[in-house]
Parts: structure tokens; C-alpha cells; sequence
């Protein structure tokens, strides 16, 4: 079921729609990808099976760029834990988009990454 009263003008503002399954209680956003950074983060994600259903998610790189955009201050705390419990990641790829974003939109989020990710880096595991 669609949340917003009316659907296609939510979608064309937003590029998402947001979903309630009155079953089982469960909040979805159906994300419309239009940017060529949608897309490439599309291809990456990682299907789950999840009860008999195949399930896509967002990659680890994907997730950290999409909080660190956000940047409330609850994302940030989310990034803080994500990077303390994190292994090896494609910092590259991480690296490269939030440049992309920073030109495009203005803000410092690629050099606040480096110097959390040098900040936290060595407490972090190993894989």
C-alpha cells in the first residue's frame, strides 16, 4: 500500500515511494533510480533470501555514501558504528562517488570520511 496521498506527483518530486505491507506491519521505499550513481549502486547490491524470497541490499560502500549524503546526525552515528565494525571495503569506490557528490552539490564529505575512517581505523576488524 502507498503511503503518500498521491503517489506519481510523491514519486516525481522525490524518486521514491514509500510502502506499508498492512500484513505484516513492514515499511518499504521503492527507490527510482535516474543517475548514473543509482544505477552502478543497483548492479552492486546483494540479494538475501529471506523466507523464500530473493531480497536486494544496498552494499556496505553504498549504504556508508547514502548516510554520509544524508548526514543527519543520527546517519553519522550509524557511519561512526558501520566503520568500527567494518573489515576491507572499496574505499576507492566510496572515495570516488562522495567526490562526485561534494563537486556537484558542495559540502566536505569526502575528506570527513578520511578522517573518520583514519580516526577509527585502528579498532576495526579484520577479515
Amino acid at each position: 500500500m502507498a503511503l503518500p496521498e498521491a503517489p506519481e506527483d510523491f514519486v516525481r518530486s522525490t524518486f521514491v515511494l514509500p510502502l506499508l505491507d498492512p500484513a505484516s506491519g513492514f515499511f518499504v521505499d521503492a527507490i527510482f533510480s535516474v543517475s548514473p550513481y543509482e544505477r552502478e549502486a543497483l548492479s552492486r547490491s546483494i540479494t538475501v533470501r529471506i523466507g523464500g524470497t530473493d531480497v536486494r541490499f544496498a552494499s556496505f560502500e553504498d549504504t556508508l555514501i547514502h548516510k554520509i549524503v544524508a548526514g543527519r546526525p543520527r546517519d553519522w552515528e550509524d557511519i561512526r558504528g558501520m566503520l568500527r565494525r567494518s573489515g576491507s571495503w572499496d574505499r576507492a569506490y566510496v572515495r570516488r562517488w562522495l567526490l562526485e557528490f561534494d563537486t556537484a552539490q558542495g559540502g566536505g564529505r569526502a575528506p570527513e570520511l578520511d578522517r573518520l575512517d583514519r580516526e577509527i581505523g585502528p579498532s576495526r576488524p579484520t577479515r
